[in-house]
């Protein structure tokens, strides 16, 4: 479900329905989800949230190519994250 931070309007959304077999295996579902929920909104400069689950780099590089931003946290396990980015505790 995709909304507008100011209106709450639902702006996007889809039911999961199990698995999509239209889906593009070059990229992860997660990324595969937020590019469907998107894809009204490519070439408008939009900023879009995430949380953990969802942001990426992978999904952050596709965004960017569709002219938009991408906004979240990432997990320090992800594999993609270079170890200097990583915190030590």
């Amino acid at each position: 479900m995709m909304v507008d931070a100011d209106s709450k309007y639902l702006y996007n959304g889809f039911p999961y329905l199990g698995k999509d077999d239209t889906r593009d295996t070059s990229v992860s579902v997660l990324t595969d989800v937020v590019m469907k929920l998107m894809r009204p909104l490519f070439k408008h400069g939009c900023n879009v949230t995430c949380d953990d689950l969802f942001t990426s780099l992978d999904l952050a590089l596709h965004v960017a190519k569709e002219n938009c931003n991408l906004v979240g946290t990432i997990l320090q396990n992800r594999r993609e994250l270079p170890q200097a980015a990583k915190v030590k505790q």
